[in-house]
């Protein structure tokens, strides 16, 4: 069935689509479909067919198909005249209206006498499909096949051509057709979950539409999105647990914008049921081998493989980024290279507290945020250097009336240090309990010109900010003479060496900021630590994995959150293999610019010199669109930093667009493959396979018997499992 569209509301051309779904029961050739926006009114109907429907369309159609918002239908009914007038309009060709009925249903009714035969489930299809076909051509919104590349979608796999639908929903009059096409599954007014933030309009449009369409068209009882393609899914499920509780009984119903493999919408069908929902779902768009409810399967996006199937094309990557669908296109990129000069200088620090058990990554303590890589000060303290660098900067203080310290452990002995060093008074209170105090903590605060604020760690200079705002607040800092305020930190573990600057702005100068300890790392929370991404993978496949004494080992590593990963970082690939090498892998070779001696310790100092670069500028903190700074792969992945640990250590420290752009992805891609068939370092291959299964690494690899045989089994089969569930 050939069936024309015309929209009402905007080009004044027709898009002609054929819809061979259920062919053999169509008994219709060829139809003329209208969509008709709410804001024609009744009176001006006629009018605007006239002057937008040209008589060959007419001519060529067997049926006219009017789609009518409520109650404009309600009103054509109603209004013989018109409908007598429509039907003179268009001759012998039969006219029927799409509308909703009173039970939401959409339904056809005949305008003017017809002796055509056709089925009304069938023609209701088939001009749905038609109308939602018709918006692909709106630029932009479905990125065309090309020889030369393939796209890659936000779940990994490699697509020929690749469509956005929340670039295709232009304009409030699209808004109202999908809605209108949704009404008859919005049964028992549900929660509505939308499985893109791109099409959260969709969700949020529908108690607009139900208002200004009457009865009986219904709204949602509340509306969820997924807030980006690689949330969390504990946030969203945790969202929608909220939703249940406020609804009741409410159903829910799963909107999603595409269905291709599949994988993420099956992956919400899960989340809403285990929160307890009764769900139905839907799909706008989807491959035309997709199954369930799918209102258009165009083929458009026919052929899609997974990376590591056989017959994916080998050709080059053009990567869809997941946060914007912009496509990843980007001019000639500046490459950084992480030179001596930029490792050197975390050196001091490294070697002044080798071998005391400080550092950390993937830690967080009660409520605390999560940190990527955690600096236990108290460790630092014990040492005579640190007190030999203490002395050096409280030599330079002027003479201190009061120190002011935060009741946490670390940083009240740190103060009990300094106030013993120093012979001043301590008053220990978390910013907001300034105002309740003990009276002697006050007379001790009201009589201060000078304080000294002393805290453990500085990351952000907040809690500075705060208790600047508290002590005036409760009157303790004077305008004659002026109150001053120092602060000391025993470690300031900054990202920016900007923001050093900006904290002794809020000490007035810079002579009053005094830090024992200074170390450049990136300030990463859960949704960029690259252990919380596999402690998240791991959860989720458990239950679909068979046991494995190594990967329940890991999975419990990583759970411990408290007390963080201090070794054994990277993926144990050869855990109990048939290629266990004489000396681990895991260390460092002799000349190495990083002068460490543990895991922890290189992947600190790494992320540290990477930080630099980003200081610098030579790479970006965040993805700059179409700009492209990347690290020289010749440096980390091919020559110069050759051992194991180090790559391993780069793939964690760094963000997905220090590595990949456009331009560059094929040789980065055969640079991976190469590193990862290559017989000196088989080690490294559990850590490649991880970084390509989060997007950090283009594919495919070789995942061949061979190459994997050296590795522990259960890794072997979550990892395979991994690149084939990357949503």
């Amino acid at each position: 069935m050939r069936i024309s569209v015309v929209d009402l509301s905007g080009r004044r051309d027709v898009h002609a689509v054929e819809y061979r779904e259920n062919a053999d029961h169509c008994s219709l050739d060829s139809v003329l479909y209208v969509s008709v926006p709410r804001r024609i009114t009744t009176e001006e109907l006629d009018s605007q067919l006239l002057s937008r429907i040209r008589p060959q369309w007419v001519r060529a159609a067997e049926a006219i198909v009017l789609r009518l918002h409520s109650p404009q239908s309600d009103l054509l009914l109603a209004d013989e005249a018109v409908v007598e007038m429509l039907g003179s309009r268009f001759g012998s060709t039969p006219l029927l209206m799409a509308h909703l009925d009173m039970d939401r249903t959409v339904r056809l009714t005949e305008l003017t006498p017809t002796s055509v035969v056709y089925d009304q489930r069938q023609l209701l299809d088939g001009v749905r499909y038609a109308e939602l076909h018709s918006w692909l051509r709106q630029p932009g919104v479905v990125l065309p096949a090309n020889d030369d590349f393939l796209y890659e979608g936000p779940n990994g796999y490699r697509y020929q051509s690749f469509m956005r639908v929340g670039t295709a929903i232009q304009g409030t009059e699209m808004l109202d057709a999908v809605n209108f096409w949704l009404q008859p599954y919005l049964n028992g007014e549900p929660v509505v979950l939308l499985d893109s933030w791109t099409i959260l309009s969709v969700g949020l449009n529908l108690d607009r539409y139900a208002v200004e369409s009457g009865a009986p068209c219904s709204g949602a009882a509340g509306v969820e999105c997924l807030c980006g393609y690689e949330e969390d899914s504990a946030l969203l499920e945790a969202r929608l647990a909220a939703l249940r509780g406020r609804t009741g009984d409410a159903p829910a119903f799963l909107v999603s914008s595409v269905v291709s493999s599949r994988q993420l919408h099956e992956k919400l069908e899960r989340l809403v049921s285990g929160v307890g929902f009764d769900l139905s779902s839907v799909a706008l768009y989807g491959a035309p081998a997709s199954e369930g409810l799918v209102f258009c399967r165009p083929p458009e996006i026919a052929s899609f493989w997974h990376p590591e199937s056989e017959e994916c094309p080998q050709l080059d990557v053009v990567t869809i980024e997941p946060s914007t669908y912009l496509v990843n296109v980007t001019g000639k990129p500046k490459f950084a290279r992480l030179t001596e000069e930029r490792a050197k200088a975390a050196w001091g620090f490294f070697e002044r507290y080798r071998g005391i058990d400080y550092l950390s990554v993937h830690r967080q303590e009660d409520n605390e945020r999560h940190h990527l890589i955690h600096v236990d000060v108290d460790r630092l303290t014990e040492l005579p250097s640190f007190e030999e660098r203490l002395e050096k900067e409280l030599h330079q203080l002027p003479e201190i009336d009061v120190i002011l310290s935060p009741r946490h452990r670390s940083a009240m002995d740190l103060a009990s240090k300094v106030g013993s060093l120093i012979g001043a008074p301590r008053v220990f209170a978390n910013e907001d309990e300034l105002p309740g105090v003990s009276e002697e903590d006050k007379r001790l605060l009201d009589a201060a010109r000078r304080i000294l604020i002393v805290d453990d760690t500085l990351t952000t200079g907040t809690r500075l900010r705060v208790y600047r705002n508290f002590l005036h607040r409760c009157g303790f800092l004077s305008d004659s003479p002026p109150s001053e305020i120092h602060l000391l930190v025993g470690l300031a573990r900054v990202d920016d060496l900007v923001l050093e600057k900006r904290i002794a702005d809020m000490v007035d100068l810079p002579e009053r900021f005094h830090a024992v300890e200074t170390l450049l790392l990136p300030d990463w929370d859960d949704s960029e630590c690259p252990w919380c991404w596999e402690q998240r993978q791991l959860d989720h496949l458990s239950s679909r994995l068979k046991p494995s004494d190594a990967l329940e080992r890991r999975r419990d590593a990583l759970s411990s959150t408290a007390g963080g990963l201090r070794e054994s970082l990277f993926i144990p690939w050869l855990d109990g293999g048939v290629e266990s090498l004489p000396v681990s892998t895991w260390k460092l070779g002799s000349g190495s610019i990083f002068h460490v001696e543990s895991q922890v310790e290189l992947f600190a100092a790494v992320a540290s010199a990477l930080q630099r670069l980003r200081v610098a500028g030579e790479l970006g903190e965040k993805y700059e669109f179409p700009f492209a700074r990347v690290l020289e792969r010749q440096a980390w992945l091919e020559a110069r930093f050759y051992d194991p640990v180090i790559t391993a250590a780069f793939l964690r420290a760094t963000k997905r667009h220090d590595l990949r752009a456009f331009t560059i992805e094929p040789e980065l891609a055969k640079g991976v493959r190469t590193r990862f068939e290559e017989k000196g370092s088989p080690d490294l291959r559990g850590e490649l396979i991880l970084a390509v299964a989060r997007g950090h690494l283009p594919g495919p690899l070789n995942l061949s018997g061979e190459l994997l045989a050296g590795g522990d089994p259960g890794f072997v089969r979550w990892l395979r499992w991994l690149l084939a569930d990357r949503v």
